[in-house]
């Protein structure tokens, strides 16, 4: 990393060499008596899934923090010092504030825990809002060719590797429909399997059904 890096701060060394460089961290850019660190951007390095991801990071950043710098000093030349933006900065200041306070007081003060009473509660009060035009259910499908059907897919699905049971199915040109932690209406359903498999299933209680 610190041969990138070295790389990437190459264009603002010139400009140093009369100023105090920490040595204990790597300076990426200085400007207008203000210095930028790596150690100031290790969170955003976080999210970063390769090298190549930090190195375009710490470029983007570094860009930015650069050109927000030049743009604020040029700015002080040519805008007069007015007191509408210090007003707009005192408020800006006070809303953050503000924002802090009301953040730490939520989730010191906030119960957000939700008891099973409570929610039924609610869902009696608000019956109509949760009524439905037909049947839901959630379910996994595998629709695939008898003679596929092997000891390979029975073990997969007995031990519930979704995964591998989705592969397995669409490398055999099958249809498979693994999510459970979504509501779908019965009518599509009705649709992927033969009417007299359809007729069998129960809602009323979890089973499973081959054709």
């Amino acid at each position: 990393m610190k041969t990138i890096l070295s790389l990437l701060i190459l264009c603002f060394l010139s400009c140093q060499q009369t100023r105090e460089v920490r040595t204990d961290d790597t300076l990426l850019a200085s400007a207008f008596g203000e210095e930028l660190y790596l150690s100031d951007i290790e969170s955003l390095l976080q999210s970063a899934r390769s090298e190549q991801d930090s190195v375009s990071i710490i470029k983007n950043y570094t860009d930015g923090w650069l050109m927000d710098h030049i743009l604020f000093e040029e700015s002080r030349k040519h805008v007069r010092k007015d007191e509408k933006i210090s007003e707009l900065v005192e408020d800006y200041r006070k809303s953050l504030f503000i924002h802090q306070y009301e953040e730490a007081f939520l989730k010191t003060n906030l119960d957000t825990v939700i008891t099973n009473n409570q929610l039924n509660s609610y869902f009696e009060k608000h019956k109509d809002e949760f009524s439905i035009s037909e049947p839901i259910a959630r379910y996994f499908l595998v629709k695939i060719k008898l003679d596929k059907v092997d000891d390979t897919l029975n073990t997969l699905w007995k031990t519930e590797d979704l995964p591998a049971i989705r592969s397995y199915v669409l490398k055999e040109r099958g249809l498979v429909h693994l999510d459970i932690d979504h509501w779908q209406y019965i009518s599509d359903l009705k649709t992927l399997i033969p009417e007299q498999l359809f007729n069998r299933i129960s809602l009323k209680k979890a089973e499973e059904y081959d054709y």
